[in-house]
């Protein structure tokens, strides 16, 4: 079982965060996993605190990359395992997140994907996959793609990395196409942890919004509907500059 599920983290200079997502693997309650840090340089004592305190099977990158895709994608290439989920260094896992998706995993025949239920900053979201209003966003197809989505390793195979042309929404590209792809999935309706929604992994809001233009775009939704909710979320971005 130990080869069947990694956790992938990219990081640069955040101990402050990492020694908390340290703290949350070794309170696994099924720790046959593998961490894998993909380290885009840190000067800040990120390999001594991980050697220090963390209690599971590591793999390490330290390497400059091309921005956080390009990290993430060294990451899923290296990985050993089935089965990868993505969490940031300042994200949070609960204890029973190994558990879980593991569980579904084997008792769903090995789906594509498992989608866990989990926290977007303090706001619980029940998993789910897909809905009649894909044109808003990827997150109207799944819940989240950090914490909540335990994604098979050879998909990337048949449907390719993370694009590094994108800094910010190379995710939801990701999803757009196995979304279109129709790829197997479970739901696994315990709350695996929490994405923060305020802290390093979510800023770039201008470029966000713009990235998330042309994926969807690229991946065929509804341009009148498209551009309309750009136009609300570049005013709203306006409106809150001004603030």
């Amino acid at each position: 079982m130990k080869n069947l599920l990694s956790i992938i983290t990219v990081t640069k200079n955040s101990t402050s965060y990492l020694h908390d997502l340290i703290i949350d693997l070794n309170n696994q309650d099924d720790l046959e996993f593998i961490w894998i840090v993909v380290d885009g340089g840190s000067d800040d004592g990120t390999s001594d605190l991980i050697s220090k305190e963390c209690k599971i099977s590591t793999l390490k990158i330290k390497e400059n990359d091309c921005g956080i895709y390009d990290a993430l994608n060294k990451g899923i290439k290296l990985c050993p395992t089935e089965y990868y989920i993505v969490c940031g260094s300042d994200d949070h896992l609960n204890p029973n997140a190994i558990s879980s998706v593991k569980k579904n995993i084997v008792e769903s025949y090995y789906p594509d994907l498992v989608l866990s239920s989990m926290h977007l900053g303090t706001r619980p979201v029940t998993a789910f996959w897909g809905s009649k209003f894909t044109w808003l966003g990827a997150d109207r197809i799944v819940a989240g793609h950090s914490v909540g989505m335990a994604i098979r390793k050879s998909l990337h195979a048949q449907l390719g990395y993370y694009r590094t042309d994108l800094s910010q929404a190379a995710d939801a590209a990701f999803i757009y196409k196995l979304y279109s792809n129709q790829v197997s999935h479970c739901i696994n309706n315990k709350f695996v942890g929490k994405f923060n929604t305020s802290g390093i992994s979510n800023t770039g809001k201008l470029k966000q919004i713009c990235e998330t233009l042309q994926v969807q775009i690229e991946s065929n939704c509804s341009p009148f509907l498209v551009f309309l909710t750009f136009t609300i979320r570049f005013f709203r971005f306006l409106r809150q500059l001004k603030k």
